[in-house]
């Protein structure tokens, strides 16, 4: 099963997700729809180049910039963040891919 499919076929726990990170896995737990908790065992796919560190460095910095602005829920303004991230990505990847004129 890919992990996209687990996605599919599961729903955050009552109280949101929950992961857990090692030195280069993530446990990720979930509930099937049938009401039974699960665990996804993946390989930390997190880009951990200078620039990958930069980035999240970033998106820490604008949460906190964001959160004490706002004084909004942290958890609604990192999926928030995540939202409007993958976003300006896409379309960058779009571009990228577009022919040039």
């Amino acid at each position: 099963m890919s992990r996209q499919e687990y996605l599919e076929a599961t729903v955050p726990l009552i109280k949101g997700s929950y992961n857990f990170f090692t030195e280069d896995r993530l446990l990720e737990w979930r509930n099937c729809v049938c009401g039974s908790t699960m665990i996804i065992e993946t390989d930390d796919m997190r880009d951990k180049t200078d620039f990958g560190a930069a980035r999240r460095k970033f998106f820490d910095t604008c949460i906190v910039k964001i959160t004490e602005a706002t004084k909004e829920d942290i958890k609604e303004v990192r999926k928030d963040l995540r939202i409007l991230f993958n976003e300006v990505i896409d379309n960058i990847i779009k571009e990228a891919k577009a022919p040039k004129k």
